[in-house]
């Protein structure tokens, strides 16, 4: 269904990154629909990846 689907130009895109396989590549094209609507700062608290640190120490 990916491969031949309206979203198949850009979940083969998202495949260019290492950690998405077609499976997730697909999930987050259904999910976000409209790309444009996004920033490149926007996109990631959307899909929840924040920036965060863990550390330990007082500082």
């Amino acid at each position: 269904m990916a491969q031949n689907s309206l979203w198949a130009d850009t979940v083969h895109r998202l495949g260019c990154l290492r950690p998405i396989s077609t499976l997730t590549g697909f999930g987050l094209v259904v999910e976000i629909g409209d790309w444009a609507r996004f920033t490149g700062n926007s996109i990631g608290s959307f899909v929840g990846v924040v920036p965060s640190e863990n550390s330990s120490g007082q500082s």
